[in-house]
C-alpha cells in the first residue's frame, strides 16, 4: 500500500479527521513553546501547559484512529497494512519531530540526530516522522520479510558490526555468516487486535524486531577478540527495528542482510581483517 492509497482508506475512517485536526493543534501548540522553558516566567508556563492539553488530546484522536484501523477487514485494509499503520502511530506518539520556525533552523536541527543515527549501520535506516509516511516503511518492510521467509529452504542471513576505531587504519567490519534451517517457523507479526482489560480497552500486536533460530555457519572476516557465541544469537533486525522500535538499547549487529541475494551481494564486498597487521 502505497501513501495515496493508505491517505484515501484512512480518510474515510470516522476518526481520520479529528485525529488530524488534533494534531494539527498539536503542531501550532508546539510550535509556540519556548527552546527553554522559564519555570518563574507565567507565560512559559502557560504555553507549556497549552501544549500538554493538545498533546493528551491528539493522544486520544490517535487511539481511537489505531482501534477503527485494528478493526477494519481484509477487504478495506490488507493485514500487514494494518498492522504497519497501528505499529507506526504506535512508534510515533510524542513530541512533533519538526519545530515549525520562521527561519527553519529549528526543523532542520530537529532532524539532525534522526540522520546520525540512520549514519550509523551501513543500511541507512531513516525513519521518517510523519505517522503515514512511517506506516508505508512498515508496512513495506513487513511485506518485504513475509515474502522472504515464506519458504521451506533455509535462508542465509549476514551479520555485519561495523567497527570505527580511532585511528582509522584499525576500522574494520566483522563478518558473520549464518542460517535460518525453518525460515517459515521464525518470523511470525501478529496482527492487531483489540482487547478488554478491567473494562479498559486496548490494542495488542507485534511486529518482530529480533530473529530467532539462527544456526552460526561461517566467519567471513572475524572480530579482533574472542567473541560469546550468544552474540550470533537473535540478532536485531535492522531494517525493521528502527522503524518500530528506535535505535535505544541497540545491541548489534549494525546490519543484517537476509536471502540469498543480499547476502551474496554483501559478501562479496567482504574484506580480510588485515588493519590489525598493517599499521
Amino acid at each position: 500500500m502505497n501513501l495515496p492509497e493508505l491517505q484515501g482508506t484512512l480518510a474515510s475512517l470516522e476518526s481520520y479527521a479529528p485525529w488530524r485536526e488534533a494534531r494539527q493543534e498539536q503542531q501550532i501548540a508546539y510550535n509556540a513553546t519556548p527552546q527553554q522553558l522559564n519555570p518563574a516566567k507565567e507565560s512559559d508556563l502557560r504555553i507549556q501547559l497549552d501544549y500538554m492539553d493538545a498533546k493528551w488530546a491528539e493522544h486520544d484522536a490517535r487511539a481511537q484512529l489505531m482501534f477503527e484501523v485494528a478493526d477494519l477487514s481484509d477487504r478495506v485494509m490488507p493485514a500487514l497494512s494494518r498492522l504497519g499503520t497501528v505499529a507506526a502511530f504506535e512508534a510515533t506518539k510524542g513530541d512533533p519531530a519538526i519545530k515549525m520556525r520562521e527561519s527553519g533552523l529549528g526543523g532542520l536541527l530537529s532532524l539532525t540526530g534522526a540522520f546520525l543515527a540512520a549514519s550509523r549501520t551501513e543500511q541507512h535506516i531513516l525513519p521518517l516522522p510523519h505517522p503515514l509516511e512511517r506506516a508505508v516503511q512498515v508496512t513495506t518492510e513487513l511485506e518485504r520479510l513475509t515474502r522472504l521467509f515464506n519458504t521451506r529452504r533455509s535462508l542465509p542471513v549476514l551479520m555485519v558490526w561495523n567497527h570505527n576505531l580511532i585511528p582509522d587504519s584499525r576500522s574494520y567490519d566483522e563478518i558473520v555468516l549464518g542460517e535460518v534451517p525453518h525460515p517459515q517457523d521464525a518470523f511470525h507479526p501478529d496482527l492487531p487486535r483489540t482487547v478488554e482489560v478491567g473494562g479498559v480497552k486496548r490494542l495488542e500486536f507485534t511486529v518482530p524486531t529480533q530473529l530467532h533460530g539462527i544456526n552460526k555457519k561461517k566467519v567471513i572476516v572475524p572480530n579482533a577478540y574472542v567473541q560469546a557465541q550468544d552474540r550470533y544469537e537473535n540478532p536485531t533486525i535492522t531494517t525493521l527495528s528502527p522503524l518500530v522500535a528506535g535505535l535505544s538499547g541497540w545491541h548489534g549487529p549494525n546490519a543484517l542482510y537476509i536471502g540469498r541475494s543480499d547476502v551474496r551481494a554483501r559478501a562479496s564486498r567482504a574484506k580480510p581483517l588485515l588493519s590489525f597487521a598493517i599499521r
